[in-house]
């Protein structure tokens, strides 16, 4: 976990942070979809699929290379497109010929693979792209890391409350922490509270049984003194 964000609600301490073990766990999950899914085969950035192979892929982009019986049987049952990657320190990933890069000569691979939406009856093509747009937008947030989390903890570094798994939302998860530690804060002060009023209600117990004592002592000094205690508390 990379911390990015301290902040601090009374004595409650908030910590957002970023989470690139579930980056990697939730992106390993995407490849089990059989809806969305895409395929990519450069040396820095591979997803093969158990629906579709290499060679049926190769035969989809090239149309005369590769698997042709599979590539009909999957175009049947699939829209399909060419993606492209921008690998710079990162990859980031569009559609063929639609990202926007600094220097598309040298460091965008195109196509590295495709991405596919199932065909389903009454639903137009261009929506079917736009499930595929979420998609790559999903990988390049798992590519970026941009998996957030948040832990609350007290002044003695006891954890009391925390979230993880916010992909692509840092705002939200800082706001979610917001409302949790608020929310510990006031439990808190509640209970701080409510310990100090039953701390007061056992020492007034324990002074009232006291002056019984006393005024009930053979000793008439004694019972005098208890008596003006008691006058006083009654003030």
């Amino acid at each position: 976990m990379q911390k990015i964000h301290d902040e601090y609600v009374g004595d409650l301490k908030l910590s957002l942070y970023m989470d690139e073990d579930l980056a990697q766990i939730l992106g390993e999950e995407l490849k089990d979809d059989e809806d969305v899914f895409l395929t990519a085969y450069h040396r820095e950035f591979t997803i093969e699929s158990d629906i579709v192979s290499k060679e049926g892929c190769r035969f989809l982009i090239t149309g005369d290379e590769g698997n042709e019986e599979e590539a009909e049987e999957i175009a049947k049952k699939y829209h399909h497109w060419t993606i492209e990657a921008y690998i710079h320190g990162g990859v980031s990933l569009d559609f063929s010929n639609e990202g926007n890069y600094p220097d598309r000569r040298w460091d965008v691979s195109n196509p590295i693979g495709l991405i596919f939406v199932k065909k389903i009856k009454g639903e137009t093509k261009d929506k079917a792209k736009e499930k595929a747009g979420r998609l790559l937008e999903t990988y390049n947030q798992l590519n970026r890391g941009e998996v957030y989390g948040y832990i609350i903890e007290d002044d003695e570094d006891e954890v009391l409350g925390g979230e993880g798994g916010f992909l692509g939302d840092e705002e939200g998860c800082l706001k979610e922490g917001q409302a949790e530690a608020e929310m510990i804060k006031k439990e808190r002060t509640k209970e701080k509270a409510k310990m100090t009023k039953e701390a007061k209600a056992n020492k007034n117990e324990k002074m009232h049984s006291k002056l019984s004592e006393m005024l009930l002592s053979d000793n008439e000094a004694i019972k005098r003194h208890a008596k003006g205690i008691y006058k006083e508390l009654q003030k």
